[in-house]
C-alpha cells in the first residue's frame, strides 16, 4: 500500500492527527454504497458502525431489502468483494498486526448494499441507499442511529446526470453529508478520445475522483470531464514500477473461497476509479474526525481554493485532475484551521555559509 497512500501524502496526515494535543471523540462515518462488505473481514469487523443494509428492489429467494449489508456471494457467483476492497481502502482497520491500513482508520464503515450477485445496481436502489445514509426517509422505512458524514458512490454509469440523482444529491448534500464518487473506467479509445465523468459523478456538488497510476499520470482508464474535483490513486495492475516486484495496483481487503465454498477472507489489488474514490472518501472523514462541525459549503470553498491538493497538469481546475491530488496532510491542516487551530510551526533548519572549504 505504501505507493498509494504516499501518493495522497496520508503518513504526514496520520502524524498530525497522533500529535493533537487530545483525540476527538466522534468517529466520523463512511456509507459505502456498492456490492455489500465481508463483515468478518479482520480488518473491517472492527470498524462497522453497523451491520447495515441491502437495498435490492427485484428479488430472488433470500435477496432483497434486509438489516444486512453482508456480501451474499457464492463461489459460482465468482465475485470481485469490491465493496469489500473499496471499504478497506475508506477505513480498514490499522496499527493491529492484520491485514492493511485504511485512509482514515479512525472512521467507521457503514455498508449498504444495492448490487444482487448477478446483475447491476438499480437506480432507486442507490438513491435510497443514499438517502438512508443521510438519515433521510428511504422506502426501508428505517434510518441508521446517526448519518454518515461522507458518502462513497463507487459506481456509475455513462449518461448524464438526471433529476432523479440530482433531487438526491442535493438532499443528501442539505444533510450536512459530504458525497464522494468515481469517475467511471471507460477510459481513452484508441485514438486517443477519452470518456466523459460518468454518473451520479457528474451531477452537481458530488467530488468527482479521477484515477492517477504509480506514476502521478493520469490511469488510462480514467474519465475525464469538467465535473471532476479531485485525483487520487486508482493503480494499474498492467504494470510494475515502484521496484517492489507487485502489480501497481491499490492493495485492500478482499475475500476468496476455500476448497469448500467456505469464504475466507484475503487481501490484494485492483485498479480503477473505484479505488481512486475512497482514498478521497477516507481524506474526507479525516477532515470530519478534527472538524466534526465542518460543513459541505466549507469543503466546497476549501476545494476550490486548492485547500486539500496538489496541482497537477495545467493551473487551476482542469479535466483530467480537477484541482489535483488530494493531500491528506493539506485538507487534515485545511479542516484544523477552520476550528482556529492554527498549523504547525515549521521545521527548524540548519545553515552554514562558510568562507572557505579546507
Amino acid at each position: 500500500q505504501r505507493w498509494h497512500y504516499e501518493q495522497i501524502n496520508l503518513p504526514a496526515a496520520m502524524s498530525r492527527i497522533t500529535q493533537l494535543a487530545t483525540q476527538p471523540v466522534q468517529r466520523p462515518v463512511v456509507a459505502v454504497i456498492d456490492d455489500g462488505v465481508v463483515l468478518d473481514h479482520p480488518d473491517l469487523a472492527p470498524q462497522l458502525f453497523s451491520a447495515g443494509r441491502s437495498f435490492i428492489s427485484n428479488t430472488v429467494a433470500g435477496d432483497g431489502n434486509s438489516a444486512s449489508g453482508d456480501n451474499p456471494s457464492r463461489p459460482a457467483d465468482e465475485p470481485v468483494f469490491h465493496g469489500t476492497h473499496v471499504s478497506g481502502t475508506a477505513g480498514a482497520a490499522t496499527y493491529d498486526g492484520v491485514g492493511g491500513a485504511g485512509t482514515a482508520p479512525m472512521a467507521l464503515i457503514l455498508p449498504l448494499r444495492v448490487f444482487p450477485p448477478d446483475r447491476g445496481a438499480a437506480q432507486v436502489d442507490v438513491i435510497n441507499a443514499m438517502l438512508y445514509a443521510a438519515g433521510i426517509a428511504n422506502n426501508s422505512g428505517t434510518l441508521p442511529a446517526r448519518r454518515a458524514d461522507v458518502i462513497n458512490l463507487s459506481l456509475g454509469g455513462d449518461r448524464p446526470c438526471d433529476a432523479a440523482y440530482q433531487d438526491a444529491v442535493t438532499r443528501v448534500r442539505n444533510a450536512g453529508v459530504i458525497v464522494v464518487a468515481a469517475a467511471g473506467n471507460s477510459g481513452r479509445n484508441d485514438i486517443g478520445q477519452r470518456a466523459a465523468v460518468g454518473s451520479p459523478a457528474n451531477c452537481t456538488g458530488v467530488v468527482a475522483v479521477s484515477a492517477l497510476d504509480a506514476q502521478r499520470q493520469l490511469a488510462r482508464y480514467s474519465n475525464t470531464g469538467a465535473q471532476i474535483a479531485l485525483a487520487a490513486p486508482g493503480g494499474n495492475t498492467g504494470a510494475s514500477t515502484t521496484g517492489n516486484g507487485a502489480p501497481d495496483g491499490v492493495y485492500s481487503a478482499l475475500a476468496t473461497f476455500d476448497a469448500n465454498g467456505t469464504r475466507q477472507p484475503s487481501f490484494g489489488a485492483m485498479q480503477g476509479t473505484s479505488m481512486a474514490s475512497p482514498h478521497v472518501a477516507g481524506v474526507m472523514a479525516l477532515m470530519r474526525y478534527v472538524n466534526k462541525d465542518l460543513t459541505v459549503t466549507q469543503v466546497d470553498n476549501l476545494l476550490a481554493a486548492g485547500a486539500l491538493s496538489d496541482e497537477l497538469g495545467a493551473a487551476g481546475r482542469d479535466i483530467d485532475f480537477g484541482f489535483g491530488v488530494v493531500n491528506a496532510l493539506k485538507a487534515v491542516n485545511a479542516a484544523l484551521g477552520a476550528t482556529g487551530t492554527p498549523p504547525p510551526a515549521p521545521a527548524g533548519r540548519v545553515q552554514a555559509t562558510p568562507s572557505s572549504i579546507d
